[in-house]
């Protein structure tokens, strides 16, 4: 007690105004410690003192009722976040909670520095489980402060508490589409209902109204942030956004679109194609063509193809390099006694022919348009009443005849056709989620055992965005046993993979420049790939009519003066027709596609009308200007910068000496997080890690290949 009053004391005897430095320097004087420089990180760490420093910070917030001693203690938690392994301790003990508990103390300027360091805390946060747990318990909180913070007039001090505030909420946002991944299970109910998503909705909207005389003066940065967030908003609940008055959220979005920011038009589509498909907990995301998974390193985050990558490879050592190969005794026993004899019109079910026709219309196309638009069961399996018991049968069929490379193709095309049956919002996430990977599974499995063949190339970049697959497309078109079907294919799939990765990566663009370069080449490669695509496909084809969607919702996100919108609308007839015909046809492929395009067709004047005040903002800000004209004249040859992985931050022996708030601590070459006890790889001693896990991870997605290659001299 008598170390708690003599530090109560002395921060009590500070005089106006307080730097909340200071008082973390005078907590961690009093409590032995030191966390100034990188220096003092390091020698925590080396004296394997982490636990004893964070037990003893832990200890004195506990309980902690002064205002002054508790903002010093926020910062020295602040300290320990900036290195990965100390963060890691202090994740182990629940310091954050103390975190989350100073937001309700009515004291403003112990509220600040929880705000500041809730901030950092996330931003630093060593691992994706404790982030999520924290966005779970601060949204709501964080949410109801921003009304205190955006007043017309703040401080400077304010519109910075203001803005740390929004990127909470768009940390939060980021990091939760994570929580299938890390958990093994979709959002509960109860978790999302905390995140209190339909009064974010309510208390962001108005921060970028500007005919709201209440609301902050409109600057970049907040409509940056406030954007992004209901973009997030709409992905996770739809209802959040449809709930508000006279549908302004969804005219919002439309708004967007009609900017001159080429980043926020992709930001405002994006947020209606959210709208108009299933919300993250309703449905399997990892299928979904539109998934922030694919682009979730932008904000530092996880990557999803390393997570499948290791389900993949821990499936393989499982049960063998043959993924659900059935010895020959067994596929004759069921070839002999198949689960499906006759079909419903008495006639015999002929498993044979039927899976070599299913094969046929896999690899050379429908026999005419409308075949295209929906699987023609009746001709190829002879009834409407297709189950799985008969993909089964077929499967067994081509093996029992020796046709291994048909029926691998078989068993991935029904798989893809399982994932599409399941009605969207409706059916079971973790059952979606199965399926997805065991069409993974089959593609990889497909890949390595016929790698000289087109279909399982193909395969790759069907509902999946990223460059790596459409370098698979690529070399599916090199091979010899390309057919024009799966060529027309692979030219639709790579236009609706450019045009994903364009709007996600603008839309999402980061922090760093090379997310919003990339995002501008892929939408730029979208639109010459949608044309050349519509030249090979078939006339009247469901591919056809979704590709002129696809080129109409390019050329309104990609047009660089408002003139060319007027121009843009001679073409809303085209598309109302190709809207009419997949709806008349029943396809159900790319309902949230169609669905945002018609809303963005039929409400636009509604939308110009209500938001025409945040247009003209909006579109005489400098720096969307600069990204106007940035854009116009963006060429598709233009390099991306891409930051070093070496892993060194500044010169060790200036940053020890440096602040830790100033030092550039070296990065973990794998999840680019900042620690003064990072381990160099053994083997190359140019990559360095912050734990076994990174490494491992790095190893198993390319360090391998790269670690150690001499060049052999004679």
């Amino acid at each position: 007690m008598a170390l708690m009053d003599k530090l109560e004391k002395e921060c009590e005897s500070l005089q106006p105004p307080i730097r909340s430095i200071v008082l973390g320097e005078i907590v961690c004087r009093h409590l032995g410690i030191a966390l100034s420089t990188p220096r003092d990180l390091k020698r925590i760490i080396k004296n394997n003192q982490g636990s004893s420093v964070v037990q003893k910070l832990w200890q004195f917030a506990r309980d902690q009722r002064n205002p002054r001693v508790a903002g010093g203690i926020l910062v020295a938690i602040r300290s320990l976040y900036m290195d990965v392994v100390l963060a890691r301790e202090a994740v182990k003990q629940n310091l954050h909670d103390f975190v989350i508990q100073c937001l309700d103390v009515p004291s403003k300027n112990l509220q600040q520095t929880a705000i500041t360091t809730l901030n950092d805390v996330l931003s630093y946060s060593p691992d994706i489980l404790p982030s999520l747990d924290l966005a779970v318990k601060s949204n709501a909180k964080i949410t109801r402060l921003i009304p205190l913070y955006s007043k017309a007039g703040s401080s400077d001090d304010n519109k910075h508490i203001f803005e740390a505030l929004l990127q909470i909420i768009r940390c939060n946002m980021c990091k939760l589409c994570l929580y299938r991944i890390a958990q093994n299970h979709a959002l509960p109910r109860s978790s999302q209902n905390a995140l209190q998503l339909r009064l974010l909705a309510r208390t962001l909207v108005p921060l970028i109204d500007v005919d709201t005389s209440s609301t902050v003066h409109l600057e970049w940065s907040t409509l940056d942030l406030v954007s992004e967030c209901l973009t997030w908003i709409a992905y996770y609940e739809s209802k959040a956004i449809l709930s508000l008055p006279s549908n302004e959220g969804v005219l919002l979005f439309i708004a967007f679109t009609l900017s001159s920011s080429p980043a926020l038009r992709c930001r405002g589509f994006l947020g209606l194609l959210n709208i108009y498909s299933p919300d993250f907990r309703q449905d399997s995301q990892e299928g979904r063509l539109y998934n922030p998974l694919l682009v979730s390193d932008i904000h530092g985050l996880p990557r999803q193809e390393p997570f499948i990558r290791q389900v993949v490879e821990a499936h393989i050592k499982r049960t063998g390099e043959e993924i659900d190969a059935l010895p020959a005794e067994t596929v004759s026993a069921h070839y002999h006694n198949p689960q499906t004899r006759v079909l419903p019109d008495g006639s015999d079910f002929d498993a044979y022919g039927s899976a070599m026709r299913v094969f046929d219309f896999v690899t050379q196309g429908p026999q005419d348009v409308d075949e295209s638009f929906l699987f023609p069961a009746m001709r190829i399996v002879k009834t409407m009443e297709f189950h799985r018991d008969m993909e089964q049968d077929m499967i067994i069929a081509l093996l029992y005849h020796k046709k291994n490379y048909e029926a691998d193709v078989l068993k991935h095309y029904f798989l893809t056709q399982r994932l599409q049956r399941l009605k969207p919002g409706r059916g079971d996430p973790e059952e979606g989620s199965q399926v997805f990977m065991l069409g993974r599974l089959a593609m990889d499995a497909g890949l390595r055992r016929w790698p000289e063949k087109c279909y399982f190339h193909y395969a790759m970049i069907q509902s999946q965005a990223g460059p790596q697959y459409i370098e698979l497309a690529t070399l599916g078109l090199q091979s010899a046993d390309c057919t024009p079907h799966i060529k027309r294919q692979i030219f639709y799939h790579t236009s609706l993979n450019l045009f994903c990765m364009g709007i996600m990566q603008l839309s999402l663009d980061g922090p760093e420049p090379r997310w919003w370069t990339r995002g501008a080449r892929s939408i730029k490669q979208a639109c010459s790939h949608i044309e050349e695509a519509l030249g090979i496909m078939q006339p009247g084809s469901a591919e056809e009519k979704i590709l002129q969607i696809l080129k109409f919702v390019t050329s309104q996100l990609t047009c660089t003066r408002s003139s060319d919108l007027d121009e843009d609308l001679f073409r809303f007839t085209e598309v109302e027709d190709a809207l009419a015909t997949l709806e008349t046809k029943g396809c159900q492929d790319h309902l949230g596609l169609r669905s945002a395009t018609v809303h963005l067709i039929s409400d636009r004047q509604k939308a110009t009308q209500r938001w025409s005040g945040l247009l003209n903002v909006v579109n005489k800000m400098e720096h969307v200007v600069e990204e106007a004209h940035r854009f116009s004249d963006f060429r598709e040859d233009i390099p991306t910068y891409e930051p070093s992985d070496s892993g060194r931050g500044q010169n060790s022996s200036k940053m020890s000496r440096t602040s830790l708030y100033r030092a550039d601590l070296p990065r973990c070459t794998w999840c680019r997080r900042a620690s003064m006890a990072l381990r160099k790889c053994s083997v190359c001693e140019t990559a360095k890690y912050c734990r076994t896990t990174c490494q491992k991870s790095h190893w198993l997605t390319g360090h391998k290949g790269e670690c150690i290659s001499p060049e052999m001299t004679a």
